[in-house]
């Protein structure tokens, strides 16, 4: 799920939290400054470090070398006090601390877990800790001093592919309406189609050749609007799937290709009205920058976004890629 239902691309800026340091568990403590960083399409929490030409890298476990990161639905309580840099997130098997750089970090970073659980219909509580507990100690416990008793009933975490929507795009079943694009054709849904989009909207329901045939041909690739339905149908895809563990580890030929499908993506849904995902689009693409290595690379990114098919009117993006070209400016000229 999405962090928040806004659809303006007005402000793309990375959301990133400084950290003085976290604990999983109870004996896996990291010291020094790290990270925060959330990869907002897919609502996960992972702890990053820059290099010195800003390049961000996923920190791992010593003992398996798995990736840092946590999935923000899987957080049913979090414990806090006011004017404190600390936060405990519960986990069904273990509690991961948190230490921020200052307190409004922590207030920020309990915000938006609390928007993202919202939004995904899942029940989080929040306890503020009294001043007599001794919450800065390492071996507080949150079990221990009882604060998941609010819980009326097991929590369970809400799946995005609960509902029937993603099982009908894949089956097809009671379909109304067929698009055809490169050489594939989708059996869609115009009740789905028609909420998400005005273009599909007057498509459906106009007088047009496209109506009376209750089908439509698209320009784009078969790719493209394969994604495009993905997404309008709430089914997970590589395209906007997740950076920490999808994106990150790949080779840099790899993040070119995904950072130009997820290009197309934007364009498309811009070209159908289609604001939330073009907003989801616009937020992957400037969450995967950091990650890439190659400084040439965001300079061709740059470029396209600005010279080539996208919206001119999307100051969001455009802002957002030029102020990465700054911060890697150093590793462009050394290229």
């Amino acid at each position: 799920m999405p962090p928040s239902p806004r659809t303006s691309t007005e402000d793309l800026q990375p959301l990133i939290w400084l950290l003085q340091s976290f604990t999983f568990g109870k004996d896996q403590k990291t010291t020094g400054p790290a990270d925060l960083f959330l990869d907002r399409a897919n609502a996960e929490f992972g702890f990053i470090r820059y290099s010195a030409h800003n390049v961000a890298a996923i920190l791992r476990f010593p003992d398996t070398d798995e990736p840092m990161y946590f999935q923000a639905e899987g957080v049913p309580a979090a414990a806090w006090r006011e004017k404190c840099k600390k936060v405990c997130d519960l986990f069904q098997h273990l509690q991961l601390d948190l230490e921020f750089a200052s307190p409004d970090l922590d207030r920020s970073f309990l915000d938006m877990l609390g928007d993202i659980m919202l939004a995904a219909g899942n029940q989080f509580y929040t306890y503020e800790v009294p001043p007599k507990v001794a919450f800065m100690k390492a071996d507080f416990d949150m079990e221990q001093q009882g604060f998941i008793s609010r819980a009326t009933q097991p929590w369970i975490a809400v799946q995005n592919e609960s509902s029937e929507w993603p099982r009908l795009r894949k089956t097809g079943e009671w379909s109304d309406f067929t698009i055809f694009a490169g050489g594939s054709q989708f059996p869609v849904h115009r009740v789905n189609i028609c909420k998400e989009s005005n273009y599909f909207k007057v498509v459906c329901s106009g007088r047009f050749r496209e109506t009376a045939q209750q089908s439509v041909i698209l320009p784009e690739s078969a790719r493209i609007v394969s994604t495009l339905l993905d997404e309008m149908y709430g089914v997970y895809n590589p395209t906007t799937g997740s950076i920490l563990t999808n994106f990150a580890p790949c080779k840099e030929i790899e993040k070119e290709h995904m950072l130009n499908r997820l290009l197309d993506l934007f364009i498309a849904a811009d070209k159908y009205n289609l604001e939330a995902i073009k907003r989801k689009s616009a937020e992957a693409i400037i969450d995967r920058l950091a990650f890439v290595n190659d400084a040439l690379m965001i300079v061709d990114l740059a470029t396209f976004i600005y010279y080539e098919r996208c919206p001119e009117n999307d100051r969001g993006l455009r802002k957002a890629i030029i102020t990465c070209v700054r911060t890697r400016m150093p590793a462009i000229l050394g290229d």
